[in-house]
């Protein structure tokens, strides 16, 4: 039998950030329920708000799936998140927002203003491309 030649993690940090794939699923999971509780929220109002289905919340929350980029960015928005919570939600994912792509510009700019539910980030993206276009 061939012995496994991968590093056993022995801090904390280790554990933390060693997966093999660029998200770290279980540091997203606890920093969704960190969200989650300093807001005061509850999962039904953040998949339904954030426009993903029970399943793959459920899927995120118990660290089985990591989220799509598209995904990622609707938590984002069911979380209630300030720019710089989701720029650290997406980290935890392995994204990033990118500077002038205007999906992520919009997107960055609802969350400065507040806007709660993932189908009026859609109206104001459909919008602004409409007026650019």
């Amino acid at each position: 039998m061939k012995k496994s030649t991968l590093k056993t993690p022995t801090h904390f940090s280790e554990k933390f950030f060693t997966n093999d794939c660029f998200c770290n699923k279980r540091a997203l999971s606890i920093y969704i329920n960190d969200l989650m509780r300093e807001k005061d929220l509850r999962g039904p109002d953040v998949y339904k708000d954030a426009g993903i289905s029970k399943a793959n919340w459920s899927n995120y929350i118990s660290e089985k799936n990591n989220p799509s980029p598209e995904n990622a960015r609707r938590l984002v928005v069911g979380l209630k998140c300030s720019p710089e919570e989701a720029t650290l939600l997406l980290s935890y994912c392995g994204m990033t927002f990118t500077k002038g792509n205007v999906y992520d510009e919009c997107l960055l700019h609802c969350l400065e203003n507040h806007v709660a539910k993932m189908t009026d980030v859609t109206i104001f993206i459909n919008n602004y491309l409409s007026q650019a276009a």
